[in-house]
């Protein structure tokens, strides 16, 4: 085959030698201005014409080692004209009409010779010197296998491409898995594949041979060594929270699993309860506030349970213990220990024959009656009250009553009609005033009730017959009264401002232990028992004596650890005031072992520790027949009396073992300092 190739060469090439020596010369006819084109094209398929622009010139190739020609009309001058291909032969075959022209293909000797697929223009432009110069071209296929889970985007998996032209480029996508870094195919004739990213891998180029080309499949996602935390839903005291544990691939990012993750509420976290006792400390609320939302507010209310752990006498304050028991968990069981006051005793009025408002009255805490009310009967001029119906002791408002008693109105059977008088308060600013009864006749009497408005106080009170003359007052506890003349009476009161300096609305000025109060009061001795009020006439205990007299030194540090007593513990009020009272021999206590601070005190104690603080000594005589030699108080007293510290509760007795009150402990230590 390769032979008769070389043979046949050699013959074509005779015949055109021949040609050319015997062809009548011929005029070709082309385009003055050199065109790298010809009749507009540069590249023909097999089959295809090439216009001169003088005649139509067809071409052919060799196919299967025959010799195929084709004809077409025009002329040629054959001198002026040759065809240039590479290293192979291209001769013409002419005539004076026609003129035939033929192409050996490059690779006509390979073994599996690829077929051309045309003829194209590679230089000249068909002028002396210059002639066109052709070479064949050829169609290259291109093949492509995509791996497993591929999706193609764009392009054709399988093209033909002209030779020296770029192919369609061809996308794929990862359906599943991606394309890791390391994802290559290499070159294959001029045919490139490139990892466009982690989802997506491109082929492309201008191939330069057919190209079979099978792709890798994209490799299984990287797993996220650590779960991405999304769509947080944060919880609550009160309610579940939530959030997305999602794993993502390392290499592409592509979301690979996502689970919703519950996270259980918080709970509350509450601070300390408070805690609210109600007036009649008959209920106690509990409030407790979450610390994560102030909004969030728990309470319960309990009804207390009551016990008397002191009972009150009329001497002495008792103790009453309030308990509430709280059932919700955080609450804690609350106790409240108050004071209870004397009891307190119920005078019935018996007005044996005639009326009285009111029909009974309680005691103060002195078991005395603030005051007596006048009962009235027709025909009769009242006595007085009295223990019997007749005869018996008299009734008045320094009467002490330690327990529930009548008493009985006395009368005289009147044996004239009495003259009665009017009674006319005056109206005054800052107060006002009241009496009772508004007519009297002459002898009996009346009361006044004096009010002032709130800042303000009683200056003085005037009581004056229909002549301007004054009549005599009598007052008693606050308590105004007056024996009618046989008069009109006017009753003008004064009002003052206030003294700022006393907040107590039950001492007054007058009062003998009013300057005393407002010593301890501003000295910090001793406070009030409300805001308001300072209950002089209320016993004290032997703790507060000791500690008024513990904080009227200074409230010194007591600077021993040597407490005897098993009543006294540390945290107690009066705790350092005892131990320093006890070091100092002020106090040996009720017995060894126990001082008994919720005692009353007695007279006799309180002077008697004065005397041991000052370091008195007793040299006068002794003027009080309860008071003897050998009693433990005895020297104390007469230095009390001696230094005018107290004089007695009457001018030959000195009630030792009565209770002391607390104007009377407060008098005796601001004398004390006088």
């Amino acid at each position: 085959m390769k032979t008769n190739a070389w043979v046949r060469r050699l013959s074509i090439f005779l015949v055109i030698a021949m040609f050319v020596a015997l062809a009548p010369a011929m005029t070709v006819s082309v385009s003055a201005d050199p065109a790298p084109t010809i009749g507009g094209k540069s590249v023909w398929k097999f089959g295809d014409t090439i216009e001169f622009g003088d005649g139509t010139f067809y071409y052919i190739y060799n196919t299967g080692g025959d010799v195929n020609d084709a004809h077409g009309n025009g002329t040629l001058q054959y001198q002026k004209w040759s065809v240039i291909y590479k290293q192979h032969i291209a001769y013409f075959s002419v005539s004076p009409t026609d003129y035939m022209l033929y192409f050996q293909p490059e690779d006509y000797e390979a073994e599996t010779p690829k077929t051309p697929a045309g003829l194209k223009l590679i230089g000249g432009n068909g002028t002396e010197g210059n002639p066109y110069s052709f070479a064949l071209w050829y169609e290259y296929t291109v093949k492509i296998t995509p791996g497993e889970n591929m999706t193609k985007t764009s392009g054709e998996e399988s093209q033909t491409v002209n030779e020296g032209v770029a192919m369609t480029d061809v996308v794929y996508t990862a359906s599943s898995g991606c394309f890791p870094e390391t994802y290559t195919v290499g070159e294959v004739n001029g045919v490139t594949v490139t990892r466009v990213d982690a989802n997506t891998v491109k082929v492309s180029g201008t191939p330069t041979w057919d190209a079979a080309i099978t792709l890798a499949p994209p490799s299984a996602h990287t797993p996220s060594a650590t779960d991405a935390i999304e769509n947080e839903n944060a919880p609550t005291c009160e309610g579940a929270g939530s959030y997305d544990a999602v794993s993502y691939c390392d290499v592409c990012g592509a979301e690979l699993g996502r689970d919703t993750i519950p996270v259980d509420p918080l709970g509350h976290n509450w601070n300390a309860p408070s805690y609210s006792w109600e007036t009649d400390n008959g209920s106690v609320t509990g409030t407790r506030i979450c610390k994560r939302d102030a909004s969030h507010i728990d309470t319960e209310t309990v009804s207390t349970t009551s016990e008397i752990t002191k009972a009150a006498t009329v001497t002495e304050m008792g103790e009453h213990t309030y308990t509430a028991t709280f059932t919700k968990t955080g609450f804690t069981t609350q106790t409240k220990t108050v004071a209870d006051i004397p009891t307190l005793s119920t005078i019935t009025f018996n007005a044996n024959g005639g009326t009285v408002t009111p029909a009974n009255a309680q005691t103060d805490m002195d078991g005395k009656l603030a005051s007596l009310p006048t009962p009235t009967r027709s025909g009769y001029n009242f006595n007085g009250w009295f223990t019997a119906e007749s005869g018996d002791t008299t009734i008045t408002t320094e009467t002490v009553f330690d327990a529930d008693t009548e008493i009985f109105a006395q009368w005289t059977k009147r044996r004239t009609a009495a003259a009665t008088y009017t009674v006319t308060p005056a109206i005054v600013e800052n107060g006002a005033v009241t009496t009772s009864p508004k007519n009297a006749s002459k002898g009996s009497i009346v009361t006044i009730t004096v009010t002032p408005d709130d800042g303000y106080k009683l200056d003085r009170l005037t009581v004056a017959d229909q002549n301007g003359k004054s009549v005599a007052v009598t007052e008693k506890n606050g308590v105004y009264t007056f024996t009618m003349p046989a008069s009109n009476i006017s009753v003008t009161p004064v009002f003052v401002k206030a003294d700022n300096e006393n907040s107590f609305t039950d001492i007054a000025k007058g009062d003998y232990f009013y300057d005393a109060v407002l010593w301890a009061a501003k000295g910090n001795i001793t406070s009030g028992t409300t805001a308001t009020t300072f209950s002089p006439n209320v016993p004290c205990t032997r703790g507060q004596t000791v500690t008024f007299l513990w904080r009227a030194a200074g409230s010194p540090e007591p600077n021993t650890a040597n407490n005897p007593f098993t009543d006294v513990k540390e945290g107690d009020y009066f705790y350092k005031a005892v131990l320093w009272a006890y070091k100092n021999g002020i106090t040996k206590g009720a017995s060894d072992t126990e001082f008994s601070p919720n005692n009353t005190v007695t007279r006799g104690q309180t002077v008697t520790f004065l005397y041991r603080w000052k370091g008195g000594t007793a040299n006068g005589a002794n003027p009080f027949t309860d008071v003897k030699a050998g009693d433990y108080f005895h020297d104390a007293v007469l230095w009390a009396n001696e230094n005018d510290i107290t004089n007695g509760t009457t001018a030959n007795t000195f009630s030792p073992d009565a209770p002391c009150l607390r104007g009377q402990i407060v008098t005796f230590l601001y004398r004390c300092y006088q």
